[in-house]
């Protein structure tokens, strides 16, 4: 297979959904002939930062000195960007070689009845890239929960990670925050070490303290005590943690949370003997910035696309905006908004429409995309002039003809909507300067 048929065999794998569960994977592993023990992991789960500190710590060990592998989930602008190795995607021949060995392996499974799912293909793709080049460590982000999550083939990783907690995925995961902490602990294995953010809700808390206690576990937080923040807006936030100065190239105080997580995490793993200093934190930390993550696309009009998709996500961004609001002098806020059936729509829309002058309801291009109309319906609720787009491109396109310098555009809802849009922002962006 060439590439377009690799990613064409991957997309095939998308009709038989999530399956939850490890069989399949040690099944399809084994017949690759894949060691899960010949490479030392950072496992890292989570429901909202997974993204960010994956990338934070990936980045880090990647200023150390190591070669790096970063498993993340999922993309925006291109496929390759789930699997990279120092900062380098996938080449598209090495992925297109790693699935034409895979692909008769899937094929006699799913004659047998088991049928490997997408996520399941793609991770089994990233675990051998990252074995075949050798990587010194690889941070692998989980997919969906943590216990039956296809990068859970993996044994006692030198650090498990785990990020903010809260409602989501309820239908597979759980109907409470207990529920689903549980499953993401099934990441921490026997006789490893857990770090998890300060804030951690505290039934989320509970959970991964027993888990760690059961599985012979040290269990690490960030010590807020030594957490400082100096300066913080919209464009970033300067800190200080543990007396290492650190500049955070996102803002929001959702992003103080994950940096304090990366850091604490970076350091425990100097503390397992891996060489990390204080500069390479900062570089790391300093240097990790993801797309759609509060991203700002442009200064004049301020044009903010983030790809927060659930309640907790998108309630951070709120925060973030409404501060930005409070202390900076603004005109009009215009939002183009897209999210997935699946979310709890209602109430992420009411964090983001409350704030908005004008808001334009979409529907990105994914089968699980929730309907603009149903959108804009609860939006209307929070926001007096609410409209549903053909398209994301005709409301931002829309919404720059209408702008000033000082208006604000706010993109958001999915990383599916993101991915859809980024490149036409930043091409329009450009064009209108």
């Amino acid at each position: 297979m060439n590439y377009e048929e690799a990613l064409n065999f991957i997309s095939s794998l998308e009709a038989f959904g999530i399956k939850p569960g490890l069989e399949r994977m040690r099944m399809l592993m084994s017949l690759a002939d894949y060691d899960c023990g010949a490479t030392q992991f950072v496992h890292i789960a989570g429901t909202n930062g997974k993204g960010s500190v994956s990338s934070a710590l990936a980045c880090t060990l990647i200023s150390a000195g190591y070669k790096t592998g970063l498993f993340t989930s999922p993309y925006v602008t291109d496929f390759r960007e789930r699997m990279k190795i120092n900062g380098e995607m996938i080449p598209q021949e090495a992925f297109a070689e790693i699935m034409t060995r895979l692909k008769p392996f899937i094929e006699a499974m799913a004659a047998q009845g088991n049928q490997i799912t997408e996520f399941e293909a793609i991770t089994a793709a990233g675990l051998i890239y990252f074995s075949r080049e050798q990587c010194d460590y690889v941070v692998l982000e989980v997919g969906l929960g943590g216990r039956l999550d296809a990068t859970n083939i993996i044994g006692t990783p030198l650090l498990s990670v785990i990020t903010s907690i809260s409602l989501d995925h309820t239908k597979i995961l759980g109907d409470t925050v207990s529920k689903i902490a549980a499953e993401k602990c099934g990441i921490i294995k026997q006789n490893g070490h857990t770090v998890t953010c300060a804030n951690q809700d505290a039934d989320a808390l509970k959970v991964i303290t027993l888990a760690s206690q059961k599985r012979g576990n040290t269990l690490s937080l960030p010590d807020i005590k030594e957490l400082i923040i100096k300066n913080s807006d919209l464009f970033g936030t300067d800190i200080i943690y543990k007396g290492i100065a650190i500049h955070i190239p996102v803002g929001g105080m959702h992003q103080v949370e994950n940096a304090a997580l990366s850091a604490e995490a970076a350091l425990q793993l100097r503390s397992a003997g891996v060489k990390i200093t204080d500069k390479d934190i900062i570089k790391g930390i300093g240097s990790s910035a993801l797309p759609a993550r509060t991203e700002i696309l442009s200064r004049e009009p301020l044009i903010i696309l983030d790809g927060g998709h659930n309640a907790s996500g998108v309630a951070a961004l709120s925060a973030l905006l409404r501060n930005h609001l409070k202390n900076t002098p603004h005109g009009k806020v215009f939002a183009v908004c897209g999210m997935m059936a699946d979310k709890d729509y209602a109430r992420s829309v009411s964090f983001i429409a409350s704030l908005c002058d004008e808001f334009a309801a979409v529907k990105p291009q994914n089968p699980r995309s929730l309907d603009a109309q149903t959108l804009a319906d609860c939006a209307g609720l929070y926001c007096r002039t609410v409209r549903t787009a053909e398209s994301p491109q005709n409301a931002v396109r829309d919404f720059l003809k209408k702008s000033q310098k000082n208006d604000i555009i706010l993109v958001c809802g999915s990383l599916y909507l993101a991915g859809e849009i980024r490149g036409f922002i930043v091409e329009s962006a450009v064009k209108s300067t």
